[in-house]
């Protein structure tokens, strides 16, 4: 961007120094064009502009590369602003700053997220002076759900407007505000995102992103909702985890054990008193029902609220819904945009028993009825065969209508879902409520046949999935009660089970087994007791690939009622009569006859009857209430499995069938009777339900026969596409047999053309990058974190139990005194070099820290002996009191301790003896015992023997001297010490110490007793001789040094 007042002229555009490798420039206009897989990050870089009459301008770029995924799109926020485009919204004003920036730091401000984490990536000019402002808000490990975004900006829009000066239309763009779509079951509003990319310039910033539409599309979204395959979705279509499986009709999911819906949604949440949970905003049809479950013990509480959350202005929409409990008492409160109706049911009603309990919304126009547990407990009568006419019922306990006021028919919420509660953080004050909070669980939230997922609210507060209250009955020792495939009805105290489709036993570990009916078959029940005449339900797994033939057949006594489930022209179909006439009620959008197993369910609460196919939702689920009668008595003796009653050929049952239930009770294929219900007669069944259609049916070379159950199709070998050329069929190579989608699937459009559909987590042209996907955690269950825990503690004693032994041990060690080694390694102790580092008895050997440890390990002169020097001096100046006496022996060879004295004895260095002792003749000897406690010697002032002479070393260390004399001397005059420690100089030899080297037998020390006579080499071989083999090596260098003086 260069402003040049003659902006006619020709500029010429180049990069000014460096190059960037990412980006590319048109000499001519200027335009920067950004290359594909450009990584995210922020580049800057300068381009000269030049017209070639006035100097060069050189401009800086700054261009951010962000990368927009998937799940930015799909959970971003949305405004519409009024009088305002995306060039104003994005261009300085003078010296402010843009709009842009401004709700930036809006958003970053309310949310509570760094600035960096709030991405604006899509201005798209809608209308004259209407602008769509859209966003992604990073928070966390995940981009923040849209209805927390929504919410917040719908509390505070009118600090929005001041803050960015500007009229905010819209918070939550909704196109069927501006639609017309009376002649249709409902509207809704979808995202459409396309890869063209979309600029707003406004010369010195620029917005480049992709093209990003909201459309209102006329249709009831929750019962028309299509099932595709899993890679037509940009997200997994399975919440919490589930397994997205494709099937010929669309995508069906593999749920993990804890969560029921047909998308694994869960579906209960708890509420603790003062919280709330918000969820996405409810789209009901223009004939809408919505249902749910509550357990409660407290009196007064806030079910639902969906409606606006600040005080309106003139023209915005006051539509809202609200459930209420008051006084134990459920209350509605509903408005459709010109007035509020009120509905409450009886006072003497008291929902707050700790059980469950249901309530259903029913609006058709400006008609609600407000109705409690289906009425099943409100008295009807019937005169059975007669008509309708004769059917009398009081719905005056359990139900309620009104109609609400003015003009406007249907209910347009387009604000967040709060369940539990209301946020009372925001300004709002919620006039419309009486209550505020709940306490207690909620389940099974429905909008038309959706099923909401209440494990992962947008925002929460005091609550939390599941359900606390009745989920601890559901699990014993830290195993569910109902095994891995059951699902546990709680109650508060109590629970029941009911295995998942396709599973039986107590545990619900045994796997169904398969039956097969040939089309000439029948199996013919009898019940031990009769069925409840209002409620009838039928859960059974087929597979057939005949377009029409009959499930079950029941039947009245009179054989008048009926109700009939079976397969016609492929689609699943009730036939009834509950006493007022012959209807029907079909699911029209899917196929039976196509050879897969499929789930079917039927359910009848009085004269509403519900067909389900594979866990039903959207367009597998359809209801009706076409009868006015309410009750059927079914004979108990005339239950029919696979044809009519009585039994026929041209409806007969062909395929297989597993697991069939009626009202909950397992009819047994097997002829095993089971749970009441015993076979009368069975023809045509077998067990397994195999397929041999290749072996019956061979294809021709290169084609390959796939039996697709009961029917085959030949099929050209992987990485090749079929051709037809007239009726010639034949096989041609195409690039998927390389194999080029890394982890995809791999499409064939032509021989040389191929899409890849890729798995959750992985994009490219190949699938070849891999996303960073974030699950979130389902969360543990409480088995689980007390068994975790349990461990833990475990852990934690074994190790303190560790810590504990090991101390003790090392205060064993010291209590009990010295270091003990083992006479056979007696000689590894002997380390000349080192002080080793061990505690033992007597004074200050523990103390290795106060003094330098360095001069004792290795001494700066060649020996210490001066420090022994030292102190015998100072004892000849200061003897020792006259209560100290020494031991004196005669050293003969006669007595045991003449025989411990040779050249290698240890003597005390401590030891101090008048002058004249140095002189006496060396057949004597002292020795000063260490290892007992001193004695008395016979007379006070008995001549000391003499002590070896010692030959004096230099050493420089007098403190060092000082202070060991002194510890010597206090150590030897304490009256009660025990054995007195000896200082042993082992890294000396020669003239200065008492036991002379091994290495050398010419040094002072081993002329023990060298008189001239031989008696000193006398004593000293047959001393080492007395000493066993383990000397024998030492006597064997005496032998030597002697051999060799010779």
């Amino acid at each position: 961007y260069a402003p040049d007042p003659d902006d006619w002229d020709n500029k010429t555009y180049v990069f000014e120094g460096h190059m960037p490798s990412y980006f590319i420039l048109n000499k001519r206009t200027g335009f920067l064009i950004i290359k594909e897989n450009t990584p995210p990050g922020t580049y800057q870089f300068q381009v000269r502009v030049s017209d070639g009459a006035w100097p060069d301008a050189v401009s800086t770029v700054t261009v951010h590369v962000k990368e927009l995924r998937d799940d930015a799109i799909y959970n971003s926020g949305s405004l519409r602003l009024a009088d305002i485009t995306a060039k104003e919204f994005l261009e300085l004003r003078g010296k402010q700053r843009s709009r842009y920036e401004l709700l930036v730091d809006f958003l970053s401000e309310m949310l509570s997220v760094p600035p960096d984490g709030v991405n604006i990536f899509s201005l798209m000019d809608v209308r004259e002076r209407m602008l769509d402002v859209r966003f992604a808000v990073h928070g966390g490990p995940s981009f923040l759900q849209p209805e927390k975004m929504h919410g917040y900006l719908a509390a505070h829009k009118q600090k929005l407007q001041s803050f960015l000066q500007v009229s905010v239309f819209q918070v939550r763009v909704d196109e069927c505000t501006s639609s017309e779509c009376s002649s249709a079951g409902g509207c809704s509003s979808t995202l459409n995102v396309r890869d063209t990319p979309t600029v707003v310039d406004c010369g010195t910033m620029s917005l480049v992103s992709v093209t990003v539409e909201s459309t209102a599309v006329c249709s009831c979204p929750g019962r028309e909702q299509s099932h595709q395959s899993c890679t037509t979705y940009p997200r997994n279509p399975c919440f919490n985890g589930g397994i997205c499986v494709d099937t010929q009709h669309g995508y069906r999911c593999q749920c993990p054990a804890q969560f029921e819906g047909p998308e694994c949604q869960q579906n209960k949440h708890s509420f603790h008193g003062n919280g709330y949970a918000w969820f996405p905003p409810m789209t009901p049809c223009f004939d809408s029902h919505v249902s749910l479950e509550f357990i409660t013990d407290v009196a007064d509480g806030l079910l639902l609220y969906s409606g606006p959350l600040a005080q309106l202005q003139t023209w915005d929409h006051e539509d809202f819904i609200a459930m209420e409990l008051i006084d134990g008492t459920p209350t509605l409160k509903i408005n459709h945009g010109s007035g509020t109706l009120v509905l409450q049911l009886p006072g003497n009603i008291n929902v707050a028993d700790r059980r469950w309990h249901r309530l259903d919304v029913r609006s058709n126009s400006k008609e609600v009825r407000f109705t409690l547990d289906r009425c099943s407990g409100a008295p009807v009568k019937e005169m059975e065969g007669l008509g309708s006419w004769l059917t009398t019922e009081d719905h005056s306990t359990c139900e309620v209508t009104g109609v609400t006021s003015n003009t406007d028919r249907h209910l347009n919420t387009s604000q967040v879902l709060q369940l539990g509660g209301v946020n009372e953080d925001i300004p709002y004050i919620y006039p419309q409520l009486q209550h505020k909070h709940f306490t207690g669980c909620i389940r099974n939230l429905v909008v038309d046949s959706k099923l909401y997922d209440l494990g992962s609210p947008a925002d929460s507060q005091s609550s939390s999935p599941g359900c606390l209250t009745t989920d601890s009955s559901c699990v014993n020792m830290g195993y569910p009660s109902c095994g891995h495939r059951g699902r546990c009805h709680g109650e508060w105290g109590s629970f029941s089970c009911q295995c998942v489709a396709g599973y039986t036993g107590h545990q619900c570990e045994e796997e169904a087994r398969e039956f097969s009916f040939d089309g000439h078959s029948h199996a013919h029940y009898q019940l031990a007791s009769p069925l409840p005449a209002r409620r009838t339900w039928i859960q059974v797994l087929v597979r057939t690939r005949k377009h029409s033939s009959v499930i079950i057949h029941l039947v009245s006594r009179e054989q008048t009622e009926y109700l009939r489930l079976e397969i016609f022209q492929g689609h699943l179909c009730i036939f009834y009569n509950l006493g007022d006439g012959n209807y029907n009620l079909t699911l029209p959008s899917y196929r039976l006859d196509n050879g897969e197993w499929h789930e079917v369910f039927f359910d009848r609460h009085d004269n509403e009857l519900t067909l389900r196919l594979d866990g039903g939702g959207g367009q597998r689920e359809v209801t009706g209430t076409w009868s006015r009668s309410r009750e059927i008595i079914i004979d108990p003796t005339a239950v029919m499995l696979g044809n009519t009653f009585p039994s026929g050929i041209n409806k007969s049952f062909q395929g297989c069938m597993r697991d069939a239930r009626l009202n909950g009770r397992y009819m047994p294929l097997d002829s095993q009777p089971r749970d009441g219900v015993s076979q009368v007669s069975m023809q045509g069944l077998s067990a397994g339900c195999s397929s041999d259609s290749c072996k019956r049916n061979q294809c021709n070379p290169p084609f390959t026969c796939v039996d697709l159950w009961r029917v085959h199709e030949c099929r050209c070998p992987p990485g090749h596409m079929i051709r037809v050329n007239g009726t010639r069929k034949f096989c041609v190579y195409t690039l998927c047999a390389t194999r080029p989608c890394h982890r995809g699937t791999c499409v064939a459009q032509s021989p040389s053309k191929f899409t890849c559909h890729c798995p959750e987590g992985y994009r490219g042209r190949h699938c070849e990058t891999a996303l960073a996907v974030y699950r979130e955690d389902v969360g543990l269950s409480f088995s689980s974190l007390f068994a975790i825990c349990i461990c833990f503690m475990a852990l934690l004693a074994l190790l303190l139990g560790i810590f504990l032994y090991t101390r003790w041990r090392s205060y064993k060690g010291l209590k009990e005194g010295v270091y003990h080694v083992s006479a056979h390694h007696d000689g590894w102790e002997d380390i000349r070099e080192n002080v080793l580092n061990y505690d033992e008895e007597g004074g200050g050997e523990e103390d290795q820290n106060a003094y330098d440890m360095a001069e004792l390990q290795k001494s700066l002169q060649p020996s210490p002996a001066q420090s022994v020097q030292y102190c015998r001096s100072r004892a000849l100046h200061h003897p020792p009191p006259s209560h100290h006496h020494h031991l004196l022996h005669q050293a003969t060879a006669a007595t045991p301790s003449a025989q411990s004295l040779d050249p290698l004895s240890r003597t005390s260095s401590s030891t101090t003896l008048p002058p004249s002792a140095a002189s006496t003749s060396s057949t004597t000897t002292t020795s000063l015992r260490r290892d007992v406690p001193p004695t008395r010697p016979p007379a006070q002032g008995q001549a000391r023997p003499p002590q070896l002479a010692r030959r004096s070393l230099s050493f420089s260390s007098q403190d060092l001297a000082r202070y060991l004399c002194e510890i010597i001397r206090d150590a030897d005059q304490h009256p009660d010490s025990g054995p007195f420690d000896s200082l042993q100089v082992f890294s000396t030899e020669g003239g200065g110490s008492p036991a002379g080297s091994l290495s050398s037998f010419s040094s002072a020390g081993l002329d023990v007793g060298s008189s001239g006579d031989g008696a000193g080499e006398a004593v000293r071989e047959e001393t080492l001789g007395e000493w066993g083999p383990r000397f024998e090596k030492l006597r064997a260098l005496y032998e030597r040094a002697e051999a060799s003086d010779l």
